[in-house]
């Protein structure tokens, strides 16, 4: 199968590129939902593997615009997420016609097996009904991005309190290595002055 996955995460991209290609696929890619639009234009595509959390246009946003085209509705589309894990963003992303909803991490095996079932299956999913415009689409897509996105901006918080408390613990390290250090030198510099002071009583002996 031609594969396009779509994650703006490189490393991410990376590995899910290279375990599709050892499953035998071949894999084209897109770091959003726009790149990916673009792709779908350019050639034939068999499968389409995204994540949600990305930005310009998002894996939901791409989900629904693909199922809302006659020429791409047809095409079994996988989200696979790490910052979507509840069940409300799993029926969320069934609403707008993903065939599969996979949360990361998952195993290469399972996840070729899974890309083969869904691949197989002859009735496709489709999207119930909504649209871009649609309120109830608008409604259950904002509530999802604020909530992840004050999600994000909390553990952001929560590292910077990290690395701030690191500085400190670094900073308080070196100078306990600095005192250390400067106490080493002057047992170092006293055990030199008594060597000199022995060897002047040996001379005088």
């Amino acid at each position: 199968m031609r594969i396009l996955a779509v994650d703006d995460t490189k490393e991410n991209l990376y590995l899910l590129e290279s375990i599709l290609k050892g499953g035998g696929h071949e894999v084209v890619t897109a770091g959003n939902g726009e790149e990916a639009l673009v792709v779908l234009e350019q050639g034939k595509v068999d499968l389409i593997i995204s994540d949600i959390l990305m930005p310009k246009m998002d894996g939901f946003q791409l989900c629904l615009k693909c199922k809302s085209d006659p020429r791409f509705k047809s095409l079994p589309f996988i989200l696979c997420t790490s910052s979507y894990t509840e069940a409300k963003d799993e029926t969320f992303a069934a609403s707008l016609g993903a065939d599969k909803f996979l949360v990361r991490p998952t195993e290469p095996a399972e996840l070729l097996r899974l890309i083969n079932e869904v691949a197989k299956t002859k009735v496709r999913a489709v999207a119930k009904g909504l649209s871009e415009n649609d309120a109830e689409y608008l409604k259950s897509y904002n509530e999802r991005l604020l909530r992840k996105l004050e999600q994000k901006m909390t553990e952001q918080e929560a590292d910077i309190k990290r690395r701030q408390q690191l500085e400190v613990d670094i900073k308080k390290r070196l100078e306990e290595l600095e005192i250390f250090y400067k106490s080493a030198m002057d047992r170092e510099d006293k055990i030199m002055e008594l060597k000199k002071k022995v060897e002047e009583l040996e001379k005088r002996g």
